[in-house]
């Protein structure tokens, strides 16, 4: 599972790299929020799969919740809305 979203995180990297280099200006708090959204993301769905593997569903399915879908929405619009000059 973990090397799933590593790819996927990977891929993602690269695709804003690879766009910051052409059409848009990334500041150093872009890359900051942006990155820690990313943390975030692996973070929630590791909690998941640990809680589900315990058999802790609740506990599971909050901190996915939390972590994968609420923090990286709100980093995510904070780095673009301030950060990411197009």
């Amino acid at each position: 599972m973990n090397l799933i979203l590593g790819i996927v995180i990977g891929a993602g990297g690269y695709w804003l790299v690879e766009k910051s280099k052409r059409d848009w200006q990334v500041t150093w708090l872009g890359w900051l929020l942006l990155a820690l959204s990313a943390a975030s993301i692996v973070f929630g769905v590791d909690l998941l799969v640990g809680s589900v593997i315990e058999n802790e569903m609740q506990a599971g399915w909050m901190g996915l919740g939390l972590f994968t879908v609420l923090l990286p929405t709100i980093l995510g619009t904070l780095a673009w809305r301030f950060s990411i000059k197009r």
